[in-house]
């Protein structure tokens, strides 16, 4: 078996200032500032290799990256194929709210994510669908780095690290730690386990 060939690393944001809510594509705070997050990232050797940054606009994401851009005088580009999964009507809202609220809708949700959607929101093959459409161009660029959310890294983890869906979304995303992929090879055909 070769050595990977990393063409791309991913970060997870730094932590957020809220919990029990659905935040998808909602902006929260995060408990560090882009200065604080990027210093934890001043000493990781690799970011010498780094030709470029990618993120989502939203700013969890982005203000991190616009912070590592400027120290490490990279180019910053931004595509909202990025965004983590989008939680429709159910944007911004406490868990324990929709559980009240919701039931019904809420416990199908719960016990079949891996196949629907929320009110208004993504499934998870659409978030892998768009992450993949968006990997599938990076395989011949230099290595990149992707400031992300924990979602589009478990779709990568699907699409590039051969992982099933529910394995992927079962393994932590650790904030602040780069993780390495190789897109050069072919997606994986395990979007999602069959029903």
């Amino acid at each position: 078996m070769g050595a990977l060939r990393v063409r791309l690393w991913t970060c997870r944001h730094a932590p957020v200032s809220v919990s029990g809510v659905c935040y998808g594509w909602s902006d929260v705070e995060t408990s560090l500032t882009p200065p604080q997050a990027a210093d934890a990232l001043r000493h990781w050797p690799e970011r010498e290799t780094l030709k470029g940054i990618w993120s989502s606009p939203s700013a969890r994401t982005l203000t991190l990256a616009q912070e590592l851009a400027t120290r490490w005088r990279l180019p910053l580009r931004i595509d909202s194929r990025l965004r983590e999964l989008h939680f429709g009507r159910w944007e911004g809202r406490r868990y324990r709210d929709l559980e009240q609220s919701e039931g019904p809708a809420f416990s199908a949700w719960m016990s079949d994510w891996q196949h629907r959607a929320p009110p208004g929101g993504e499934r998870l093959a659409d978030l892998i669908a768009r992450v993949g459409a968006w990997a599938s161009r990076r395989s011949g660029d230099a290595p990149q780095l992707l400031i992300a959310h924990a979602g589009v890294v478990r779709a990568l983890r699907v699409l590039h690290g051969g992982l099933t869906a529910v394995q992927a979304f079962e393994l932590e995303v650790p904030h602040l730690r780069p993780e390495p992929f190789d897109l050069a090879g072919g997606q994986a055909d395990n979007l999602v386990e069959p029903l």
